[in-house]
């Protein structure tokens, strides 16, 4: 079964690239040009609640006027996935142009939408390092890829979302109940953060770097084909008009002070921390690479040269601490300067 299962060739990729934010054309980019404080390269906005987060990005959705563009590992088909999946089609409607980039180990569940959606106009999905075959089960999809698993093994762990090249949201989030504290079972304890100014296209070019990879495939490529009529009817059920509109439960205040980023965009205002911020990010095609070009380009590269030229402090927020010798060496390194 493994030896059949493969990947289309001749795949045809069209180039597309993010757009700069245009205060002129988009009233986000306006809210951002004014609500950056005087003399900041960029600014900041934590989001500590799930439900602020889920209503963060919803809002940046509704509100763009000329390209989305978002990238997540895990973007599920539960009440916090349909909302999200509803909003961007929505967009597109008005003519937003729409990029959506999604992971392919775990969507299998959010497969129907996804075939449905990718007739959409305005509205293209790509898949990153997908599964060859047997779509609608995981299981299937591993037994027809067994001979393929070393390639399965490269994920895209990215989680990003920008609205009109002018405000971004980037964090530890997923697109799930339980990354929004919505789920009755378990939630996970995470943190986003919404960006603006000139780390914004930074974070730009790195969607692009992943979209226009070669291990980024059309979504189309591994959808039937079906006539619009059924489409229509296929999008109708599975993304009903109010699947957008899920009730979220927002303090008046978040345990900032903050109140709800939906709500001051409404009223045409962010506040925003002022800070200065480098975007970095892994290789797309970090798995072809060799040893030596995975330490010049990865993720972990860049971090450690912010690292090392720490003078006074520093402060590390992340899941997971792996730091093997080369890592240990790097903390050695930066504790070694700070008892000088």
């Amino acid at each position: 079964m493994s030896a059949c299962g493969s990947l289309p060739t001749g795949v045809q990729r069209p180039a597309s690239h993010s757009l700069q934010a245009s205060p002129d054309e988009s009233p986000l980019a306006r809210i951002a040009a004014t609500q950056l404080p005087p003399g900041a390269q960029s600014g900041f906005r934590l989001l500590p609640l799930g439900s602020y987060a889920l209503d963060a990005r919803l809002a940046l959705i509704d509100g763009a006027t000329r390209t989305l563009d978002v990238q997540y590992y895990i973007m599920e088909n539960d009440a916090s996935g349909r909302a999200v999946f509803r909003a961007l089609k929505e967009a597109a409607g008005r003519g937003v142009r729409v990029r959506l980039l999604l992971d392919d180990f775990n969507s299998t569940g959010a497969e129907p939408l996804i075939e449905a959606l990718s007739g959409v106009p305005n509205l293209e999905i790509r898949l990153f390092n997908p599964f060859c075959c047997a779509r609608t089960s995981f299981a299937g999809r591993v037994l027809t890829s067994l001979g393929d698993l070393p390639r399965l093994d490269h994920r895209m762990h990215n989680k990003l979302l920008i609205a009109d090249g002018a405000l971004a949201i980037v964090g530890g989030r997923n697109i799930a109940d339980d990354y929004f504290t919505r789920s009755p079972v378990a939630n996970f304890v995470d943190l986003d953060a919404i960006a603006a100014g000139r780390v914004v296209p930074q974070l730009g070019l790195i969607f692009d770097r992943y979209w226009n990879s070669e291990e980024s495939f059309p979504a189309s490529y591994f959808s039937p084909d079906a006539a619009p009529a059924s489409r229509d009817a296929a999008l109708q059920q599975l993304l009903p008009a109010d699947a957008a509109k899920i009730p979220i439960e927002l303090p008046d205040k978040d345990i900032l002070g903050q109140e709800p980023v939906g709500k001051e965009l409404r009223e045409r205002r962010l506040k925003l921390v002022p800070g200065l911020a480098y975007a970095v990010a892994d290789q797309p095609s970090k798995r072809l690479e060799g040893k030596e070009e995975i330490e010049n380009n990865s993720l972990m590269t860049g971090a450690v040269y912010q690292m090392l030229g720490a003078r006074s402090d520093l402060v590390v927020a992340s899941p997971y601490r792996c730091p093997a010798n080369a890592g240990s060496r790097y903390c050695g390194a930066c504790s070694e300067r700070a008892w000088k």
